[in-house]
């Protein structure tokens, strides 16, 4: 009651200076009033809640003030600017008066295409993991059937409620981001995260590439290749802004810049961003297989005839998503195990994301179009198109190759294949590649060097070498 009648007390004093006593009184003496004028929230949250912990108090009530009268600037409470005209009025400070009164209003519901207090845009979502996956949504109920797990271990995992998504929720209308409104309904901004060229430690040692440059690492059962990447790829994040100690973020398909690859002499390799598309959007249904692939610009006779439509993984356009833990992340260990059969009929790949990564920790899922050539990487034929180069826009749909999904960390990134080419005995692996955090500030002042994402994946019957463990590393600048 005593800080009621303080913040009451103060706020008559405060609007005495800048507006007469009786129409300020009327307002807090009737909050409904003020309420009317402006339901207490902004796009950007609370009014006058400048320390954004969901309270306003007196100490920022007098910030508003000197903000008005000019002996302070917008920025030292910018929530207190509810119409963004860059500056604080009369009307915002009898609302922070009663927000300060009545208390905060409740943030709204990400992705109900309103912007409600505690969000700055909100887009609406898209029904994802059901039987209308792919439509444009407003509220769970819009959507029919399975939803997806929003983060965590299992993210985009199919799921039916809560209790399959650890550490997670079950969504099915979900916002995805890539529209410059994040998946948290936070403004998006640009992160470019330019690679570092590959590089060995022992320029004697082919297969000595230095851990905290990019390239890539096959493992087969005789045979070992290094690949380093050569200079100029990158890739761009569209990225939110931190809340509730994560920053979402997507990689839009067009944002994949990875310059092709030559194997010596021996082939060239082509990734390609693109938008990955499975029946129900999802990477795997909830027993852990894996969702059945539709992604047409890649296979056009992929078809989700008998299920769930086809719909796009990470969100319209996007290539992948990203999730950045402030000071945690739950999943940041990536581990993936195929059992090849020994001869008897190779089984789906096992992927699992586990243990807790601290401050900085990050998980990418995104997928490529993975194609190589046999040979130089410049020559004749459908696979180089009229250009004779390969991996540029006029290649030929067949030399394009195969939808690639791939998950990459910030920790360690593991593989292994079990009974590989034939022999129930033989294991190739397990090989480890090792990350590097990027940190939440880092990520706010647009820079993201010296970290390191790192990815494993294993591929069976691989052409001339037979089954292999892939471990790569994309290092930023």
């Amino acid at each position: 009651m005593q800080t009621s009648l303080t913040i009451r007390s103060l706020g008559v004093s405060l609007c005495a200076g800048l507006l007469t006593l009786s129409l300020c009184g009327a307002m807090l003496i009737h909050p409904t009033i003020a309420q009317a004028q402006d339901a207490g929230g902004t796009a950007a949250g609370c009014v006058g809640d400048c320390g954004g912990d969901s309270q306003v108090t007196v100490n920022e009530l007098i910030t508003m003030v000197n903000i008005a009268l000019g002996t302070a600037q917008i920025s030292a409470c910018a929530v207190g600017d509810a119409n963004g005209d860059g500056q604080i009025t009369v009307n915002e400070i009898i609302t922070a008066v009663n927000n300060a009164l009545n208390g905060c209003p409740a943030n709204g519901v990400c992705g109900d295409g309103h912007t409600d207090a505690g969000e700055e845009c909100d887009n609406g979502g898209i029904c994802i993991g059901g039987t209308n996956a792919g439509t444009s949504c407003t509220s769970d109920s819009s959507c029919q059937g399975q939803g997806s797990c929003m983060d965590g271990p299992k993210a985009s995992w199919a799921c039916n409620s809560d209790s399959d998504c650890p550490s997670s929720t079950c969504v099915h209308c979900r916002p995805f981001g890539g529209d410059g409104c994040a998946a948290n309904c936070t403004n998006e901004s640009r992160l470019l995260v330019p690679l570092k060229a590959g590089a060995l430690t022992d320029p004697n040692d082919p297969l000595s590439l230095d851990p905290t440059t990019s390239g890539i690492t096959v493992h087969g059962d005789i045979l070992s290749i290094v690949i380093p990447f050569p200079a100029g790829g990158s890739q761009t994040f569209t990225v939110g802004k931190a809340k509730d100690g994560k920053i979402p973020a997507v990689l839009k398909a067009v944002d994949i810049d990875i310059p092709r690859l030559p194997v010596e002499t021996l082939a060239c390799t082509c990734l390609r961003g693109l938008e990955l598309k499975t029946c129900g959007g999802t990477l795997n249904e909830v027993d852990g297989t894996p969702s059945t692939d539709c992604t047409i610009a890649v296979d056009p006779t992929a078809t989700c005839a008998g299920k769930k439509p086809c719909a796009s993984v990470f969100g319209p356009g996007n290539g992948g998503t990203v999730f950045v833990g402030c000071d945690s992340l739950e999943g940041a260990n990536l581990t993936v195990t195929q059992d090849s059969g020994g001869g008897s009929g190779a089984k789906p790949a096992v992927i699992t994301l586990t243990g807790t990564g601290g401050a900085g920790s990050v998980v990418v899922q995104t997928a490529t179009s993975l194609g190589f050539v046999i040979g130089s990487c410049s020559g004749t034929g459908p696979d180089y198109g009229p250009d004779g180069e390969f991996c540029t826009s006029d290649d030929s749909q067949a030399s394009r190759g195969t939808v690639v999904p791939a998950t990459y960390v910030s920790n360690s990134a593991t593989a292994t294949v079990t009974e590989a080419n034939g022999d129930p005995t033989l294991t190739i692996g397990p090989f480890t590649a090792m990350g590097a955090p990027l940190m939440c500030t880092d990520i706010a002042a647009g820079n993201s060097s010296g970290s390191l994402l790192a990815g494993a994946f294993t591929d069976l019957g691989a052409e001339t070498i037979g089954d292999i463990v892939v471990t790569d590393v994309l290092a930023a600048q």
